[in-house]
């Protein structure tokens, strides 16, 4: 101890890789709260594994009511016994937070010289007397009171929207009859697709609703009615208008006047309507041109359906996106012509969307109030081309692993702007496109799942005093792979993920609220000058002890890990999921719970060989063969008739059953497989690693 400084260190034998959150007391009076997480080499070397169990509290960084109550002591023990040191164990104890019961002494051999006595009285008048720092933590309390009240808690949104892009080209028109051939519509495209390679699913054929003429208004009562059974609440018909001509623009109209019970809203698809379907300026067939006129003429024409009441409403603000912004002549110019437009006729704003396409990330250049992404624009996997398609197949396009896809989404970093996510089911242009299309190749309502979970929380934790939408790509792009409309092979299962991934949300926001509320109640049931941090940290301890923590294993731990000779790890369960060989979401800040078994020649006979369950990056770095492992020690084993049956003695631990819930908010967000990491029983500084089959997303 000294003046400016208590440092020391604490652990459970128990558990020696858990952190413990300590209160600290000088003289009886509580000063504040400290994590032990410091590195301690001394301890490192005892026990033969990293210990990060010290401790440093700031004696100079304590609350005003702390600093007046130890003074007052420390002034009186300094006049008892003036100019002699003054023995650690009278002056500091510790105990776990919020169990003062449990007071632990500090060494018997520590003191504090009369000079460091002196000058932390020094410290704390200064503090007293300029009551800057005080002041500061005196409001972070008050205003950290006030967040954790129930009242001002409760949400306030209308929970997560789920909208649908919509194709209609779903019946006939001049234009296409006239362009491609009497009766052409999508399903000419779909019906003729044909696979190109070994396991591509094509052709994608419909099956409940059929090779559907969207002439008849009964088939979009009937969409709706599916979509509002999976909770999909609107659909964002594409708008195709060119110079004042419109096309395919039927649907939209009958959604209107036959009263279709869903809500909706319009994508201008503000390009180029060409041959090849991609915008190209290649063999044009109705050429879109921007200039003032005609964006204040577009917005004109869509104005009656922005007053619609089943007009979504960002906000209280009928939402307008634009397909491909970059294509304005002056975007800034042209939103504000359009808000202007939409104040004359008495509308209170507009929530202009711009596409995430053609190289455009951010609303601000534009003057727009969100993005929206539209996968797979914006998508960076690498190609899998090569492992599918063989060169007598002769396929010229591009093929990408679906999987790959959705673990990249799940972990994309956030932006600093208003985004609205977007998920595609699938993706395979090669009904249009032949040869050249491109596949995003095996793609399941499983998968497809886990993408919409992951987006359906995050917006929900979003849409807390506002709307939050998720968007589809898309309700019905059959031509291009991408519909939850039932087909012949997942029937319903596209948009039973949909619904399950919304229901997930709503239980989230559910336990969020109530957990919010239990935590502003304990709150001020103990200490209401906890810090904001401690709080947030205290929601995991309202129900259970803390479970061991994940910890990034440095380089200056000391301990070189390398691949075990042989051996076998097995994942039965993850958070109560099977996981043998699967892929499974998990929420850091729920943490993890993991059952399994290992075996390995590395093991020994001894039960209290202390082995840790590692987090593993899925693609090790080149340079340590690894990459950054994250590791937390496993308390939990058990005996296993079963595995114990199979493997002899000198491959399998006396208990080679393991379990137990782990905290997992240190660890970055990605992309992880499990693994067992088993120090040599030689040698401190070895480790060998186990993997496991079994993979984890780790999300928000």
């Amino acid at each position: 101890m000294s003046a400016l400084y208590i440092s020391g260190w604490c652990l459970d034998l128990n558990n020696p890789i858990v952190p413990i959150e300590l209160d600290v007391f000088f003289l009886g009076a509580l000063l504040g709260s400290v994590k032990t997480t410091n590195l301690r080499q001394d301890l490192t070397k005892i026990f033969k594994f990293p210990v990060n169990r010290g401790f440093q509290f700031d004696l100079t960084r304590i609350s005003h009511q702390a600093a007046k109550a130890a003074l007052v002591e420390l002034q009186a023990v300094l006049t008892a016994a003036p100019g002699r040191p003054l023995a650690l164990a009278d002056l500091v104890s510790v105990s776990p937070t919020g169990r003062p019961d449990e007071r632990l002494a500090c060494s018997p051999t520590g003191t504090l010289s009369p000079e460091d006595a002196v000058a932390l009285c020094r410290q704390w008048k200064a503090m007293l007397a300029v009551d800057h720092h005080n002041r500061h933590v005196e409001t972070v309390e008050a205003a950290l009171r006030e967040v954790l009240t129930p009242e001002s808690d409760q949400r306030t949104d209308e929970g997560v929207r789920i909208i649908a892009f919509y194709l209609p080209q779903y019946h006939r028109i001049p234009e296409n009859d006239a362009w491609w051939g009497p009766g052409f519509t999508e399903w000419t495209n779909v019906a003729t697709a044909k696979p190109l390679f070994d396991g591509h699913n094509q052709p994608r054929l419909p099956s409940e609703l059929g090779f559907y003429d969207l002439r008849a208004v009964e088939t979009q009562h009937a969409q709706a009615k599916l979509a509002r059974d999976h909770h999909i609440s609107a659909f964002c018909y594409y708008y195709y208008w060119f110079e004042g001509k419109t096309v395919l623009t039927l649907p939209i109209e009958q959604h209107v006047s036959a009263n279709v019970d869903l809500d909706f809203c319009l994508c201008w698809a503000n390009e180029n309507w060409s041959r090849r379907w991609d915008g190209s300026e290649a063999e044009v067939l109705l050429e879109q041109t921007h200039n003032p006129t005609h964006d204040r003429e577009f917005f004109a024409s869509i104005l009656p359906y922005l007053q619609h009441p089943r007009y979504v409403r960002v906000d209280s603000l009928p939402l307008v996106m634009v397909y491909r912004v970059s294509l304005l002549r002056d975007p800034t110019a042209t939103f504000g012509q359009w808000r202007d437009q939409a104040a004359a006729a008495g509308l209170p704003g507009l929530h202009i969307s711009v596409a995430e396409t053609f190289g455009t990330t951010s609303c601000h250049p534009y003057g727009a109030d969100s993005t929206c992404q539209f996968p797979p624009h914006g998508i960076n996997v690498e190609e899998i081309t090569g492992t599918l398609a063989s060169p007598e197949t002769r396929f010229g396009g591009k093929i990408y692993d679906y999987e790959h896809v959705v673990a990249s989404q799940l972990a994309a970093a956030p932006v600093v702007h208003r985004r609205f996510r977007t998920a595609m089911p699938g993706w395979d242009n090669t009904a249009r496109r032949g040869r050249m299309g491109n596949v995003f190749h095996g793609a399941t309502p499983e998968l497809f799942e886990t993408w919409m979970s992951k987006l359906c929380l995050d917006a929900s934790q979003e849409a807390q005093g506002g709307t939050q939408l998720v968007f589809i790509n898309a309700w019905n792009e059959w031509a291009e792979g991408a519909h939850l409309e039932p087909d012949r092979r997942f029937g319903r299962q596209n948009l039973q993920a949909v619904a399950n991934a919304w229901a997930v949300a709503q239980a989230e926001a559910a336990v969020d609220s109530n957990t919010s509320s239990l935590v502003a109640e304990n709150q001020r049931l103990r200490r209401a000058n906890r810090l904001l941090g401690s709080v947030l940290e205290a929601r995991s301890h309202l129900l259970a002890a803390a479970p061991p923590v994940f910890l990034q294993l440095e380089p200056n731990f000391g301990i070189r890990l390398r691949t075990a000779d042989w051996g076998f790890l097995q994942i039965d369960s993850l958070n109560g999921v099977l996981a043998a060989d699967k892929l499974v979401l998990v929420r850091r800040r729920f943490g993890v719970t993991v059952h399994g078994w290992f075996a390995a020649r590395t093991t020994t006979p001894d039960k209290a060989l202390t082995v840790f369950l590692a987090l593993l990056p899925e693609t090790p770095s080149a340079e340590t063969g690894l990459g950054p492992v994250y590791f937390a020690a496993v308390s939990q084993r058990t005996s296993r008739a079963d595995v114990e049956a199979i493997y002899a003695a000198d491959t399998c631990s006396p208990l080679p059953g393991f379990g137990g819930s782990f905290d997992v908010s240190g660890v970055e967000y990605g992309y992880y497989r499990f693994g067992l990491i088993i120090p040599s029983t030689h040698s401190g500084s070895e480790a060998s690693v186990l993997r496991s089959s079994s993979t984890i997303i780790l999300g928000k």
